[in-house]
């Protein structure tokens, strides 16, 4: 119940600020809501489910599957929330705050996590799930990349964080 809400909460903030809407952007950046992202990407990570061996208790696998799709739901409604502080942004104030406020580090090993289990085949959740997850990484790292002209944020973290 209290994921739910904060899914919610995240997207009813991104609704809000989409548009542009910029002084909702402005007022929204103010609050602290990048901090709380950054601690979700990370704290948060996926649970490896029991094996589906025969004395595996199948209940268990459910539970670790439902458990990482509420986890990747939380994270993708931050991504959002992310990109809808961006979207038609005006001037480097908003980017250059994300820039300094999320650790680029955390937001990379989500998103290495995420190709490696589709690349292994992993049962953490369907492939279209991760995807989307991952996906949404990409897409706030590659906006970023374009304000963070002295290289020191995006960059490094990428190049240590390779598939």
């Amino acid at each position: 119940v209290v994921v739910e809400g904060a899914i919610r909460g995240f997207l009813m903030l991104s609704d809000a600020m989409r548009g542009p809407n910029h002084l909702n952007q402005k007022h929204v950046a103010q609050t602290g809501l990048m901090d709380l992202g950054d601690r979700i990407f990370g704290k948060i990570h996926f649970e490896e489910p029991p094996s589906e061996k025969k004395d595996a208790n199948p209940e268990g696998r459910k539970v670790a599957i439902t458990r990482n799709l509420l986890r990747s739901r939380l994270k993708g409604a931050v991504t959002t929330c992310l990109m809808s502080f961006l979207e038609g942004v005006e001037g480097g104030g908003i980017p250059e705050q994300m820039l300094t406020t999320i650790q680029f580090s955390a937001i990379c090993v989500q998103m290495t996590k995420c190709h490696a289990a589709m690349l292994r085949g992993d049962q953490l959740l369907d492939h279209a799930q991760l995807y989307q997850e991952g996906i949404g990484y990409y897409f706030v790292l590659s906006f970023l990349k374009v304000y963070d002209l002295e290289k020191q944020y995006i960059e490094p973290n990428l190049a240590r964080h390779k598939a």
